[in-house]
Parts: C-alpha cells; structure tokens; sequence
C-alpha cells in the first residue's frame, strides 16, 4: 500500500514510508527485469527470420503450388 505523504508526522513515519517506497522499487526493478528478458529473447534475430518466414509463407498458395508442381512432375514421366 502506498503511505499518504500527508499522513507522516514524525521521522519514524517518514523512514516507514522510504523503506515502502525502497520495496516498491526493488519490486518495479524484478518485474521490468523479466520483461526485458522476455522481449530479448522474442526479438532475436532467430525468433524475427523464423516469424517473417512464418509470414510470408502465409501469403503463398502452398497447395495450389504443390499441386502444380506435381501434376508437372507426373506428366514428364
């Protein structure tokens, strides 16, 4: 819980409400951590080819051109 910076009247309210926002901060810190680790790992170089292949293989008409390419293969035989 956030202390209510109108609410500390004395110096030991004052430490409590440092250590509350030490806490906060040590926590903000883990949090951002795991996610820089994440997106790290999401955008490698690996990760970015393997989604842009995933892509475009998406806008060509894999089965029409398999199909193709096998009615030619069988022909030729």
């Amino acid at each position: 819980m956030r202390p209510r910076y109108s609410d500390i009247r004395s110096i030991e309210d004052l430490d409590r409400a440092i250590e509350s926002n030490r806490d906060a901060i040590r926590h903000k810190g883990k949090v951002l951590s795991r996610r820089y680790s994440r997106i790290k790992e999401y955008y490698s170089p690996s990760a970015l080819a393997v989604e842009g292949i995933k892509r475009f293989v998406g806008f060509l008409p894999l089965p029409e051109f398999l199909l193709r390419r096998l009615g030619r293969a069988i022909r030729r035989k």
